[in-house]
């Protein structure tokens, strides 16, 4: 995939790789969040055969990972799907049954009331997975990396394919957590954008990774 700012020199977004995007530039830098958010026509994303692909699709764009809220409830509906399709056949019964006990139990108490109450005997598997609250843990909202690795893993293990998107990732990470990060996206073969406010000065901060840069006159570097 390349990613496309418009007058720039393209940029490949490869499988297996972190891909940073560093700018000095404010005018780019708020080029690059808006566009990632779908709101500026300068960013655009094409396939290696140059075909357009909507934002949307080829991106999902988290942006900075302790200020975007909620981040992994996002994904519950996909968690949920996973979860469902890989029930066994004897976990399904096993849950018919505890279902079918818990209906006898509320007929037996709407029983006591004199009113027209009835409960319906269909179950949906998916609708009840998300009855029992299933979520993910609190405690990954505090950690800038938790939050990411279990993003990484949710794309890997429920297949999404379009590119996790960040920014402000030197802010929160240290050198050894950064290069677990790129050993994670390589292992995984995943593809992954960071956008950073932040100058070729610090280039070995992201080794390993895919350097770009834009200076603040607007001249790439890559």
């Amino acid at each position: 995939m390349k990613l496309v700012y418009l007058t720039h020199h393209p940029i490949d977004i490869k499988d297996g790789q972190i891909t940073v995007v560093a700018t000095t530039s404010f005018a780019a830098y708020t080029d690059f969040v808006q566009g990632f958010q779908g709101k500026d026509t300068l960013i655009k994303f094409n396939t290696d055969d140059y075909e357009v692909l909507p934002t949307a699709k080829a991106i999902d764009w988290i942006g900075d990972p302790l200020l975007s809220k909620d981040i992994c409830k996002q994904y519950l509906t996909d968690a949920l799907s996973l979860v469902f399709s890989d029930l066994t056949d004897s976990s399904q019964m096993a849950i018919q049954r505890g279902w079918n006990q818990v209906l006898a139990d509320l007929e037996k108490a709407i029983f006591m009331e004199d009113l027209p109450l009835a409960v319906s005997t269909d179950l949906d598997f998916k609708k009840l997975l998300k009855f029992s609250n299933l979520h993910f843990n609190d405690d990954i909202a505090s950690s800038p990396y938790g939050i990411i690795e279990t993003v990484v893993k949710i794309h890997q293990a429920c297949g999404l394919k379009s590119t996790i998107t960040l920014s402000n990732l030197s802010h929160y990470l240290d050198q050894s957590h950064f290069n677990e990060l790129n050993k994670l996206i390589k292992e995984t073969n995943l593809s992954l954008i960071l956008l950073e406010f932040d100058s070729d000065k610090h280039q070995s901060f992201y080794k390993e990774a895919s350097f770009n840069y834009i200076d603040a006159d607007l001249v790439d570097w890559y």
